[in-house]
């Protein structure tokens, strides 16, 4: 999708949850944002939500509200789906995680905030926030903007 796009559906959430508990609370996160700062094509959006259960929550709510029509849960990982505007939005939470085998792909997860979500992501240019309220970019590593003007991929675990 385009910049756009983009900032039409951003827009369109900004307003819909004006004077709600999620105004303030909702970021795009990851290659959405990467992509809208590198100027590129954007392939989905994803969101979180700096609140407990905050993706599910927020799912909800748009359904209840008639926002969206379907809502698909994926309760262990604290993750919604939807369609807003015609888009596929995925919502979670902010985030920590803990993987209690080393051989496991499935970590226990738990509300966080906005940073430990940040350094719990694979790379520092996949961990910038859109702040859907304010417009305004986060790079809680510290890196994440300077990494994709350096063309440098790091984890952020590299920062800890």
């Amino acid at each position: 999708m385009k910049k756009e796009k983009f900032l039409e559906i951003t827009s369109y959430i900004d307003e819909i949850t004006k004077g709600s508990e999620f105004e303030g609370h909702i970021f795009a996160v990851g290659g959405s944002v990467r992509d809208l700062v590198m100027e590129l094509e954007i392939k989905d959006i994803d969101l979180v939500i700096d609140l407990p259960q905050g993706g599910i929550r927020f799912a909800e709510w748009c359904k209840e509200h008639n926002y969206t029509n379907t809502v698909v849960i994926y309760a262990t990982y604290g993750t919604a789906a939807m369609k807003i505007l015609g888009q596929d939005i995925e919502c979670v939470m902010t985030r920590g995680e803990k993987y209690l085998d080393n051989g496991s792909r499935n970590p226990t997860v738990r509300f966080a905030d906005l940073k430990e979500d940040a350094f719990r992501r694979d790379l520092t240019i996949n961990a910038l926030y859109y702040n859907i309220s304010t417009r305004e970019i986060l790079d809680p590593t510290g890196y994440g903007l300077k990494d994709i003007n350096d063309k440098i991929c790091r984890s952020p675990m590299e920062l800890v």
